[in-house]
């Protein structure tokens, strides 16, 4: 039996073949490249995992779906939390302008605590800034 997912997200990406530069820029992510390796490492269950490189091209989302657990501050049963990645967009034609929209989260993540946090189960608090795909390599299929 599969496991149930605890997040959704759309179908299809909102942007296709977003570089690095487009995400470090748009995205206010200057530092995306380098810890996405720094994850993907720290997660590696291979002998060998195969990194982005600057010249990768992303599949980005708007918007994603967590499931969370219950509340113990509002008392809410389970339920599903939207998250947004937006960055501005300029009006053109009739299209109106967009402001930037970076949704701020607390993460929880057992086992996975860098060595300079709080100790065990320590939650941060973060800004999302890219909701993305990674990319295909030919190697890794």
């Amino acid at each position: 039996m599969l496991a149930k997912a605890h997040y959704k997200v759309a179908k299809l990406p909102s942007h296709r073949g977003v570089s690095v530069q487009q995400l470090q820029t748009n995205y206010k992510a200057p530092d995306f490249l380098a810890a996405l390796k720094v994850f993907l490492n720290s997660r590696a269950t291979q002998d060998k995992v195969v990194l982005p490189v600057e010249l990768d091209r992303f599949e980005v989302f708007n918007q994603l779906y967590v499931k969370s657990g219950p509340s113990v501050v509002t008392r809410h049963g389970h339920g599903w939390q939207k998250i947004h990645a937006k960055p501005k967009v300029a009006a053109h034609g009739r299209k109106v302008k967009s402001p930037e929209r970076f949704d701020t989260v607390f993460v929880w993540d057992e086992g996975h605590q860098p060595e300079d946090s709080f100790g065990p189960n320590t939650i941060r608090i973060t800004q999302v800034h890219v909701i993305f795909k990674l990319p295909e390599h030919p190697s890794a299929r």
